[in-house]
Formats: C-alpha cells, structure tokens, sequence
C-alpha cells in the first residue's frame, strides 16, 4: 500500500513540472516598442535630428538564459515586437553608440516582468548615432577668381583647391577643385560650424601661400544651399 502511495506522489510530481511553463515562445503574450534615434555630430555637441530607427537589431533574453532566445528588426516606423511569448521574466536590449565614450557601442536593456496574456508595449526607446560631417543634407557652394597682378586681369580660377573644415577639428575634412567656372561645391553637410580656405600667393612677395578663409555656420538638418562670398586669390 505504501509503494502505491508513493508512486501516486511521484506521478503527481512528475505532471506538475510537465505543466510548468518557462520564459519564451508559445504563450498569449508579448513585448513591443519603438526605438528612435538621436543622431549628433562627431563630438555630441549637436543634435542634428531624431528619427525612427529602421531595421535595428531588437534582441530578447528568456529568463535567467545567457543566450539570445530570439531576435527581431524594426520596421520602418521603428516598431518591434516579440510575440506569442509565456509569462515570466524577460530582458529586451539593443545596441546603441556610447555618448560617454564617442566610437563605441553599448547595449541598452530593459527588464520585463511579463504577465499572462499580458501585451506590454515599452513605449519610445532612444538609441545615439553619430554622423560624420558629410552625413546631412545642407551644401556650400561659392567661387574663386585668380588676380592676375602683372597682367592687371581677373579670371575664374579652375582646377584651384578649396579646404573644408567642421567645427574645431585640427586638419580639414574635405578638398575639393574648383570647376571651369570657378565655382565649388561642398554636399550633405550637417549642422555646425565649417571654414572653407583657399590658398593663393603673397602679394607681399614671399614664396609662402596665403590662406583666405570665410566661415559659415549650417543651423539646421535641412537641404537648404549656403554661398559663402567669393574668393579672390593672388596669382603674381
């Protein structure tokens, strides 16, 4: 009699952890969000913009796992989401770049207590980017004219090196030459400060070229054209 109690006992034991439901898929709930992303220049000194963030890797973790149990992509509005899941303990995480340290990514959790047939929504989630100087919209356009001193003539420059420079950066970032025209143009520029040099020679007579430099400053992420006033450079 007691050898059949105790099977009994061991059979109910064994049917109760059958029917223990553990984190992961095949449930009645889930887990969702939107991830928006606020792109800044090289330094995190600008905000140029915020948009939804498409196609990004969403990951979730089961439980105490230490493996990925799945992953997702944002969809063009940004949205993701984790369906059919069982209630439980759950850890979502993307990867985002790190303010802190310009360059490196760090990943970004959140932790959820997921109910049964419980549909949690994570609402906005924010992930950083930053953009290089040439990742916007804006253009710089101007001309140079070389000033023919023996000849006491002026004509366009072509073929001449314009320097473009963002914001405090030691070296310039992009060198272009002028057209037929004389005419330049920098494109897809974000927002800041930029000097724009062209070199020519002294009239002063030294064999060292001088620098003529004009600054502008590009205040918003949009596809609006800044002409800086011309250049007119020494030829002797």
């Amino acid at each position: 009699m007691m050898r059949k109690i105790l099977s009994l006992g061991m059979l109910i034991m064994v049917l109760l952890t059958a029917c223990e439901v553990t984190e992961g898929e095949g449930g009645l709930s889930s887990i969702g969000g939107v991830i928006k992303e606020l792109q800044y220049n090289d330094d995190y000194s600008i905000l140029v913009d915020t948009v939804t963030a498409m196609d990004k890797n969403v990951y979730i973790v089961y439980g105490d796992e230490r493996a990925v149990g799945d992953q997702v992509e944002t969809g063009p509005d940004g949205y993701f989401e984790f369906p059919y899941l069982y209630e439980g303990n759950y850890t979502i995480y993307y990867y985002s770049d790190d303010k802190q340290h310009p360059g490196d990514e760090i990943a970004i959790e959140y932790e959820v207590v997921l109910g049964d047939k419980e549909d949690t929504d994570l609402g906005d989630l924010l992930c950083y980017e930053h953009l290089d100087f040439d990742d916007g919209r804006a253009i710089v356009t101007g001309r140079v004219y070389e000033v023919f001193y023996n000849k006491e003539d002026t004509v366009m420059a072509t073929e001449k090196e314009v320097y473009l420079t963002y914001g405090d950066h030691l070296f310039y970032d992009e060198r272009i030459r002028t057209q037929e025209d004389g005419s330049f143009y920098f494109q897809n520029l974000i927002p800041g400060e930029y000097k724009i040099v062209v070199y020519g020679e002294d009239v002063q007579g030294s064999n060292q070229q001088v620098a003529s430099a004009r600054t502008l400053t590009i205040t918003d992420n949009a596809e609006t054209t800044y002409t800086v006033e011309d250049f007119f450079i020494a030829n002797l």
